[in-house]
């Protein structure tokens, strides 16, 4: 079974990359908070050499995918991840969290309580900025949430999402 890994962020400090038209390769260098990262591009894709080994880099994620909750740390197919918007205190900002069927409700919760205790600007555009980062344009998130007061076009996203109008994508 394999497992395919998505790199949501990496900072990168600078960079370095190299040619070989032998192979018709292309190697770059990246640095990193957690170190250089070695990016390979070659014939058969794009692989990234970390210290706990190769990751596959693929232009879409396949049907087949298997992604980690980040409620209870368990894989599980695509099919049965959900991607919510979730507060995340060491960046301090709101990224989309993958949780399965069991904990995605509860996600949502625990977003809409977070911005009814305090509904600002910030704190509903970080939630806004989750769905455009996975998949929902503009229009889409317009048509929910457009003619809202911030205080309920929140609230009318999450919903949305709830429903399944809206889906995040991984």
């Amino acid at each position: 079974m394999r497992m395919w890994v998505w790199i949501a962020f990496v900072a990168c400090s600078s960079s370095s990359s190299r040619s070989n038209d032998h192979e018709h390769t292309k190697e770059t260098v990246v640095e990193t908070k957690v170190g250089p990262l070695r990016v390979v591009e070659g014939p058969n894709g794009t692989v990234i050499e970390t210290k706990a080994g190769p990751i596959g880099v693929v232009d879409h994620m396949p049907d087949n995918a298997q992604l980690m909750c980040s409620a209870d740390y368990q894989v599980y197919p695509r099919a049965e991840i959900h991607v919510v918007p979730t507060f995340n205190a060491d960046l301090q900002r709101y990224v989309g969290g993958y949780r399965c069927n069991t904990h995605w409700k509860a996600a949502i919760r625990e977003a809409r309580a977070r911005f009814a205790s305090q509904p600002t600007e910030d704190e509903g555009g970080g939630i806004l900025q989750v769905f455009l980062d996975h998949g929902i344009n503009e229009d889409q998130l317009r048509a929910v949430v457009g003619g809202k007061a911030l205080r309920d076009a929140i609230p009318a996203a999450l919903d949305a999402l709830e429903s399944g109008q809206l889906i995040l994508q991984p």
